[in-house]
């Protein structure tokens, strides 16, 4: 009778049944982590949506602003708009409809002045040249201690260079006065006014700026 042969299953020693153990415990263990883990994940998630959907949206509003209205810049009336124009030989000026315009043919001088009175004197002078004119001028104004000083100031006249004298100056008294002296196109002009008011003051610098040469 023949003998079978069975396999002899090897005994393990204690270090290997320990690992065995040790294997069979963690594969067991390892998806309660990773079941855990998800589980924690999924929690955390929601709370961050839950806390997003609570919160209000925020909507970009745009604020629009009304356009400032510009405001149109003020135009300074022109007090010599309603002026009577006086048309000459030489040179056209304006003047208040309440002053009257004389004219001396030669030599040529308007005397532009209210009734009664010798406000404006405009004259074209005879003087050799410009030099000459403005020695005579400044010889007519009185020089003493008790009188001011004659201020000399450079201004234009319908664009020409001019110089403004102003002081004390006349034969039979002291009156302040201005006298300017100027030159055009080779002809020299001398223009004389008495201020007897700061009002007059006012409309010797408008009669000045409507001052025009013709020739």
């Amino acid at each position: 009778m023949e003998e079978i042969n069975q396999p002899i299953t090897p005994t393990q020693t204690p270090d290997q049944m320990h690992s065995s153990f040790e294997n069979s415990r963690n594969s067991k263990v390892i998806p309660f982590v990773i079941v855990a883990v998800l589980l924690v994940l999924v929690g955390v998630g929601s709370y961050i949506l839950g806390t997003k959907s609570s919160q209000p949206a925020t909507e970009n509003k745009v604020v629009s602003q009304p356009s400032p209205t510009p405001i149109p810049p003020t135009s300074t009336p022109d007090p010599t708009a309603n002026w009577q124009t006086f048309k000459g030989t030489f040179f056209d000026l304006k003047y208040p409809n309440d002053w009257v315009a004389r004219i001396n043919p030669i030599p040529y001088t308007v005397d532009v002045s209210k009734p009664g009175e010798t406000n404006m004197v405009a004259s074209r002078v005879d003087d050799q040249n410009l030099e000459q004119l403005s020695d005579r001028v400044a010889s007519l104004f009185w020089k003493t201690p008790n009188v001011e000083q004659v201020i000399v100031k450079q201004i234009t006249v319908d664009g020409e260079n001019a110089t403004e004298y102003f002081g004390c100056a006349g034969i039979e008294g002291c009156v302040n006065q201005y006298i300017i002296v100027v030159k055009h196109n080779n002809n020299l002009f001398k223009i004389d006014f008495i201020p007897y008011s700061s009002q007059e003051k006012e409309i010797y610098s408008q009669i000045l700026s409507t001052f025009k040469f013709t020739e």
